[in-house]
């Protein structure tokens, strides 16, 4: 079964759905405006007519065999949901959304097609996905929708609800540091390979800025070399982004989630304190092993497999298995325990 529903962009998306595509839409039209003799109707027509095309682009929501796909609001990018364990199924309102925007980071993730910063949006479709990221979706007909992801997860809805609610423990009250960072042990060979993977932002983005940087200073100090200054600029924004955007896992207290930075192909799940249901040490290179070889669902950091001493195994109630190495691992494993802690007591 496929059914398409027009997105509910609003204001505030469409803005910034025209930020994004303006310096193609500027090279394209100017390009066009050379070309036809540099008629300014043809540069405001194809102008329009490039914005038109992309907005109509992400306009469209496809629910199809328990799956929906949407663009997001972050350049358009192609979203595709499960709804076969979806929970948390309801229809929120403006306040409801706006917090829910506001709130969003890296370690409490959040998929959606709609954009509510400052002007409101109701009937949004909110629901968390089997990775217990929150997914809103805002559609004309958006009742119908609904109704279609409730008959899909009928069979499963009083299960999972149940669950959620036996998952919730209460967040524990911070004074200091909102978020702890700790840094991936594993040998030098595998920083090798996970900077070369991770290539757009160790490599690519580094060489872009630099160069920006190098022409600049070359053209306020004529007697630098351009190169020289590209090398070195090149070295320490190479260096700083791998140390500090990928070889890294962040532990966001307020939210109480964790998140690893050093996948190159795909955006990893974060690991949310509630759905947590098991935490030790990895005991043996058997045990670890025998993990890797059982279990589906893994997110692990890049350290060889033969690594296991002093590795944190986190188990979710979806299945999802967490294998994490990293420096200074006592601090976030006594966390953890903690929170399980808390969490039992609290039932």
């Amino acid at each position: 079964m496929k059914k398409v529903f027009i997105a509910k962009l609003g204001i505030e998306r469409l803005f910034y759905e025209c930020i994004c595509i303006l310096p193609i839409n500027m090279i394209i039209s100017f390009t066009l405006w050379a070309v036809f003799n540099k008629q300014t109707t043809v540069f405001i027509f194809s102008f329009i007519i490039i914005n038109l095309l992309w907005v109509i682009r992400n306009s469209f929501v496809i629910f199809k065999n328990g799956k929906i796909e949407f663009r997001t609001v972050f350049f358009g990018k192609s979203c595709i949901v499960e709804c076969s364990h979806a929970t948390e199924l309801r229809l929120i309102h403006s306040k409801e959304l706006l917090k829910i925007i506001r709130n969003t980071t890296q370690q409490n993730p959040v998929k959606t097609n709609c954009l509510s910063i400052f002007l409101p949006q109701n009937n949004v479709i909110a629901f968390k996905d089997q990775n217990y990221s929150t997914v809103l979706i805002s559609v004309y007909k958006s009742n119908k929708l609904l109704s279609l992801i409730e008959k899909f997860t009928e069979d499963n809805q009083s299960t999972a609800l149940q669950q959620n609610k036996q998952s919730v423990a209460p967040i524990p009250n911070y004074n200091g540091s909102r978020t702890e960072k700790y840094f991936i042990n594993m040998p030098l060979g595998n920083h090798i390979k996970c900077y070369f993977k991770s290539f757009i932002v160790t490599i690519l983005s580094p060489a872009v800025l630099s160069a920006v940087l190098s022409f600049a200073f070359s053209r306020i100090f004529p007697s630098l070399d351009f190169r020289m200054i590209f090398i070195i600029l090149f070295i320490i924004h190479s260096a700083w982004f791998y140390v500090f955007e990928i070889n890294l896992i962040v532990q966001n207290k307020l939210v109480a989630a964790i998140k690893l930075n050093c996948y190159a192909n795909k955006a990893t799940p974060a690991i949310m304190y509630q759905y947590i249901k098991d935490v030790h040490y990895i005991s043996s290179i058997e045990e670890q092993q025998n993990i890797l070889n059982t279990k589906q669902n893994i997110i692990k950091t890049p350290h060889p497999d033969y690594f296991w001493e002093n590795v944190i195994y986190i188990e979710l109630e979806n299945g999802t298995v967490a294998l994490l190495s990293i420096h200074n691992h006592e601090k976030l494993y006594n966390h953890l325990k903690q929170y399980l802690i808390n969490k039992e007591n609290s039932l």
